[in-house]
């Protein structure tokens, strides 16, 4: 186990630590603070099965929503895809008494199949959008947002999924993502902010896009955020007060600029580094960033 606290004439690690900065300026909403020590630059080293379901009763007088879920001791299809066909999409979270999903703005209707395969399916209706849809929380929901949409945000911080998955969108990704559950995050090629909410159970895997992108890290989140590069070039910055490891895939690795005091580990899976004030090792994280493989990204962690 090493310290290190870098070596300013590394001509890498300065490029990559301007490229952070220039990164974390794109956002005028967020204002990072680096931590205490020098840049260090790294080289290369060594669902179940359910019941069919009943046809949904058909009441005139209720809204698409509450007319799909109008099924006498059946409980609502925990599967959700969502496709847009180029529409922006905001995906929230709903109260109890609410119906399971409700579409509050934007060209969308409901297709279920509930004698197939407890589908259920939100797709356009030619009518402008962006959407606007919220999910009951105690469904339990298994979320899928294909691909193409205009931009994809995210008001999730106070729901529980079982799972959520983001086709890359045209623009980003922004907002929360939920407080448990598996996430999928493929990001677009516009600027992307996400947040990982304070208390989090975090299981989290990121496909990079081509724009920057800023993952803030509230108190108390813990867990581990998966990163895959992307096709192109990208920056990705962590906001994080809490100690969080870096573990790194045996090889060839991008170029990494780190901002404060890390301790370098190496074993037979590949070297971590683990951002702490003192010695720490990669067992005391709270959160673990998992570089899954390589590409042509630097990855830039900063934090305030």
């Amino acid at each position: 186990m090493g310290r290190s606290h870098g070596h300013p004439g590394w001509t890498v690690a300065f490029v990559l630590v301007t490229l952070a900065a220039l990164a974390a300026s794109y956002w005028s909403n967020a204002s990072l603070v680096s931590g205490t020590g020098s840049a260090v630059s790294t080289a290369p080293e060594a669902t179940p099965a359910t019941e069919p379901r009943a046809a949904a009763t058909t009441d005139p007088e209720a809204s698409p929503a509450e007319a799909a879920f109008t099924v006498p001791g059946i409980a609502a299809p925990a599967h959700l895809v969502v496709a847009t066909e180029g529409a922006a999409l905001t995906l929230a979270g709903a109260a109890d008494d609410a119906p399971p999903v409700t579409v509050a703005s934007g060209g969308a209707r409901l297709e279920g199949r509930f004698q197939q395969d407890d589908e259920l399916r939100l797709v356009a209706t030619g009518e402008p959008g962006p959407w606007a849809v919220a999910l009951r929380d105690r469904e339990a929901w298994q979320v899928e947002v294909e691909a193409g949409a205009a931009q994809v945000r995210l008001e999730l911080a106070e729901v529980e999924l079982r799972s959520l998955r983001v086709g890359a969108p045209l623009d980003g990704v922004r907002g929360s993502l939920p407080r448990s559950g598996r996430s999928e995050v493929r990001l677009g090629g516009g600027r992307s902010s996400l947040v990982l909410p304070r208390d989090s159970a975090v299981d989290v895997r990121l496909v990079l896009g081509t724009g920057p992108a800023l993952v803030q890290v509230d108190p108390g989140a813990h867990g581990r955020l998966e990163l895959l590069p992307g096709a192109g070039p990208a920056t990705l910055v962590v906001d994080a007060t809490i100690t969080v490891a870096l573990a790194l895939p045996p090889g060839d690795t991008p170029p990494l600029a780190l901002e404060g005091t890390w301790w370098r580990h190496v074993d037979a899976e590949g070297v971590t580094w683990v951002r702490a004030p003192i010695a720490a090792g990669p067992d005391q994280a709270e959160l673990t960033l998992a570089l899954l493989g390589t590409g042509p990204a630097p990855l830039a962690v900063t934090y305030r």
